[in-house]
């Protein structure tokens, strides 16, 4: 069989592939049906897929198949200034002799296609256990950035018992919110240490108020399905902003939540009325058959912490990569 580049890939090997794929970051959540990671990821790909300004590639050679999804990211390509895009997906058949030469050659596809799609800079997040596929992206140029922490939350991991305060109320944020909250966002500190304040190829000031922004975008929904407030005395001490994953045919089954981002004020970090708005909104989520899953960048220490404390439980590390295309 001759080596072969963007090839063809049908819904079945499609499916085949993605579960043997030994690095899915669900794959060490037992707290669910064992084909769950394996139907979230053949789902995510295809829905990705199906967008048009999306590709999927596929390179085939003895060793076996590897595939790969280029996404052009919208909000950082407007904010920066500069077209920007992703590889949220970058799975392989695993090999006896875990030959790099497939992983090298999806590799140099993704960066073909995505100069001839104009993009200029690029983010792919491998996990921490995948040292070849590291290796195969440094060798064309790809920098880590960051390392991340991904770790879940759902019934048996919550601490149910702790810090419920009546005074606390949670709710939906209203269109009449968003004022109140832009005022207070310069009580969010703005995290100058977020990935992408890490990359030198970025403009500073961009980078400065990436985090601020980012803010203000989850709160108009433009990134999230739901944003949750926290309020106290009528004033708003915190948000979650989150996205809802439904699978087909999973109807009386758990779906994932994934959290986009979570604010709360700095005075009101370190108090028992933060852990009571995120204990009320974790249970709501967990109570409607949903398990959440979020990503913290290693340095955000303060956030971990406080995590830990809600009873979120680790279960993989990623490595975030960039490359400048130039």
């Amino acid at each position: 069989m001759k080596d072969s580049l963007d090839v063809k890939i049908g819904p079945e090997e499609l499916l085949s592939l993605c579960k043997s794929w030994p690095f899915n970051f669900l794959r060490n959540y037992h707290n669910i049906e064992s084909d769950y990671a394996t139907s979230y990821l053949f789902h995510d790909i295809k829905k990705c897929a199906l967008n048009q300004s999306n590709k999927l590639l596929c390179v085939r050679d003895k060793s076996g198949l590897a595939a790969a999804t280029v996404e052009r990211c919208v909000w950082d390509t407007r904010y920066f200034g500069i077209p920007m895009g992703k590889i949220p997906h970058f799975i392989f058949s695993p090999s006896p002799k875990e030959n790099i030469l497939l992983r090298l050659r999806l590799i140099k596809s993704l960066l073909v296609t995505a100069a001839q799609s104009r993009i200029k800079h690029l983010t792919i997040r491998v996990d921490g256990e995948d040292a070849l596929t590291q290796l195969a992206l440094e060798k064309y140029g790809f920098r880590k950035i960051t390392s991340e922490f991904i770790h879940i939350i759902d019934e048996t991991t919550q601490k149910r018992q702790i810090h419920k305060h009546p005074e606390i109320q949670t709710r939906k944020i209203q269109k009449k919110d968003l004022s109140q909250i832009i005022d207070t966002i310069s009580g969010f500190v703005p995290n100058l240490l977020n990935r992408f304040y890490l990359d030198n190829k970025l403009p500073r000031k961009k980078c400065e108020n990436y985090y601020i922004e980012s803010i203000k975008n989850s709160c108009l929904k433009q990134n999230a399905d739901d944003v949750f407030l926290g309020v106290k005395e009528k004033q708003i001490l915190g948000f979650y902003a989150t996205k809802f994953i439904k699978l087909p045919h999973r109807e009386n089954k758990k779906n994932l939540c994934y959290s986009v981002l979570l604010g709360i004020k700095p005075q009101e970090r370190r108090k028992y009325s933060a852990m009571s708005f995120c204990n009320k909104v974790f249970q709501e989520i967990i109570g409607q058959k949903y398990f959440i899953t979020g990503r913290v960048c290693a340095h955000n220490i303060a956030m971990m912490s406080f995590l830990s404390k809600m009873g979120a439980r680790l279960i993989t590390t990623q490595y975030c990569m960039h490359k400048y295309l130039g």
